[in-house]
């Protein structure tokens, strides 16, 4: 069965007392293939997150989050929609998640930060692909993540 929507028809046919009875229905359905999901690897650096892919079927892919941080309450709100997309070729993909140190810091949220609602979208099927909404905390790996200094880290992180 391939993606796209679908659409089933029902016809029976029965015999009560002598009587043909007909009937029919009919329903819409919509099928979604898993063409790709996240992987374990994420790559960060002060200026982007690299996130992992494992790519089935070749298509344009996108991912987009929601970019948090932490107010002084030390509650978490969001600082920007962040959002990238590609044509991906089967395989161990990535994509870049582009982030803006000055408009980070504008926001005068601090560390730890945290993308949370991480969608990876088939774009060539509008289809929605994967969700994590837990997100991935930032400040789990180890280090403060300071966008006015140089940062780094690659590593892997279980996204499933």
């Amino acid at each position: 069965m391939a993606q796209g929507l679908w659409e089933v028809h029902i016809f029976a046919e029965s015999n009560d007392k002598g009587l043909k009875v007909r009937r029919d229905a009919q329903t819409a359905f919509g099928v979604e293939l898993n063409t790709a999901r996240f992987n374990s690897k994420l790559k960060l650096t002060k200026q982007a997150i690299e996130i992992g892919i494992d790519v089935g079927v070749e298509g344009r892919y996108e991912v987009r989050a929601i970019l948090m941080g932490t107010n002084e309450s030390g509650v978490m709100q969001a600082i920007a929609s962040t959002g990238s997309a590609n044509w991906l070729q089967a395989g161990q993909q990535s994509i870049t998640l582009k982030l803006d140190a000055k408009f980070i810091a504008e926001s005068v949220l601090v560390a730890p930060y945290a993308l949370k609602n991480v969608q990876l979208i088939n774009q060539t099927y509008m289809a929605f692909v994967q969700t994590i909404k837990s997100g991935i905390n930032i400040a789990g790996f180890g280090f403060n993540f300071d966008f006015g200094r140089k940062i780094g880290f690659e590593g892997e992180l279980d996204l499933r």
